[in-house]
């Protein structure tokens, strides 16, 4: 699937533990919403979405995040409550 102009990913809920590294050809995603899920780590790969604007983890295992997570600089909303 081809789906470089997807703005919007809601995936809330689905027991999701992994986020392939392939997420990076969603270059155009702007909301990327992940909360209740059973995620541990991002893959690195995440770093690249950079026209995310909205990310939301709440509610997962996240105990660590990527080094340059700094790289999303049009990031304005980022959710993280409730993680390990």
């Amino acid at each position: 699937f081809d789906l470089v102009n997807l703005k919007k990913l809601k995936l809330c809920g689905n027991k999701i533990k992994i986020i392939p590294s392939n997420i990076e050809k969603l270059v155009n995603l702007e909301v990327l919403n992940l909360d209740r899920n059973q995620i541990e780590i991002l893959p690195k790969e995440f770093c690249n979405l950079l026209n995310l604007k909205r990310l939301k983890l709440n509610d997962n295992q996240i105990y660590e995040m990527p080094i340059k997570i700094g790289n999303l600089l049009k990031l304005e909303i980022l959710d993280l409550s409730n993680n390990s």
